[in-house]
């Protein structure tokens, strides 16, 4: 098993990379003052640069009690100083997890390590710190690593993840092969490098995709309403209106990934054969929803079919 890479570790690993990332006289104040200390926790506030999203309060509390609790808190939270703020006070750059166990178990202070970073350079820290722990699911890994591409390239993210498909489709031959040594193209290929995950080909195959998943689901992870795992396994629902409710489901009844996954395999039988199992007021319900997401509001002879259809059903009700 390998050990978890710290940031002074990358940056001692490469000097080129830190460098490129953090700038000579960065790196030097990281190695001689990034040492421990303790802060008080109202202190040190949350920041925007975080990209976990989903955190599990039950789980955390539970490990707070048993761990926490016992042994301390034994590894530093990462900061910097606030922005804007005054003296003592600190920006959460990684860590989020053991301020929310502080924080359950009323702790007055907890160790930090303190860096002198922009944001361009907290965000890669977070980042790393978060990837080497494992701290991150692959769409806040995805969305943090584009924003830290923007930040570089002066880009925004759309056209990021536009030059990331350029650049595999000339690492395939498919077009001119001269944005993978453009300036843009080797700053794609340093971001990468620090990170130290995945190279940027496998990030465009196996990442990439998951922003095209159905947009519901994404905002439910982005804010920290269900896990990846389960929010997954309902992507594979292909009706809408059935993913929907499922989503809404696992969410309200914080249902299991099993469950989860038994309710999927239900729905993905044939829809004709599920529409005919159900009770009519079920039907109804279910043709309705669609009905309000189906585009038949701007063309006219769709609108007088359904004129007539609503004129045959007042009329069966008036019986």
């Amino acid at each position: 098993m390998t050990s978890r890479r710290s940031l002074k570790d990358a940056i001692q690993a490469d000097s080129e990379l830190s460098n490129f990332v953090f700038g000579e006289r960065v790196v030097q104040k990281i190695e001689t003052e990034g040492l421990e200390q303790r802060a008080i926790l109202s202190a040190i506030h949350r920041t925007t640069l975080q990209k976990r999203r989903y955190f599990d309060q039950a789980k955390i509390e539970e490990w707070a009690s048993t761990e926490i609790k016992a042994n301390g808190i034994r590894s530093p939270l990462w900061v910097r100083p606030l922005p804007g703020g005054g003296s003592g006070e600190y920006e959460l750059i990684a860590g989020e997890r053991r301020y929310r166990a502080a924080e359950f178990l009323g702790l007055p202070d907890v160790p930090i390590r303190v860096f002198p970073l922009d944001d361009k350079q907290a965000l890669m820290a977070s980042l790393v710190e978060n990837m080497q722990r494992q701290d991150l699911s692959p769409l806040e890994e995805t969305e943090g690593t584009l924003e830290a591409l923007a930040m570089e390239l002066d880009y925004s993210v759309e056209q990021v993840i536009s030059l990331l498909y350029q650049m595999n489709n000339a690492s395939k031959g498919m077009v001119n092969q001269n944005v993978l040594v453009s300036p843009e193209g080797q700053k794609v290929e340093m971001v990468f490098k620090f990170l130290g995950r995945l190279s940027w080909k496998s990030f465009v195959s196996s990442r990439l995709p998951l922003l095209k998943k159905p947009p519901e689901i994404l905002d439910a992870l982005r804010e920290g309403k269900i896990e990846y795992t389960k929010a997954m396994e309902i992507a594979k629902v292909k009706n809408e209106q059935y993913q929907q409710t499922l989503l809404e489901h696992a969410i309200s009844e914080g249902l299991s990934l099993s469950e989860i996954k038994q309710r999927v395999k239900t729905l993905q039988q044939p829809l004709r054969l599920e529409t005919e199992s159900l009770p009519l007021k079920q039907k109804i319900e279910d043709v309705l929803q669609r009905f309000r997401k189906a585009k038949v509001w701007d063309d006219p002879k769709k609108q007088r079919q359904v004129e007539k259809l609503l004129a045959q059903i007042e009329s069966l009700m008036e019986k």
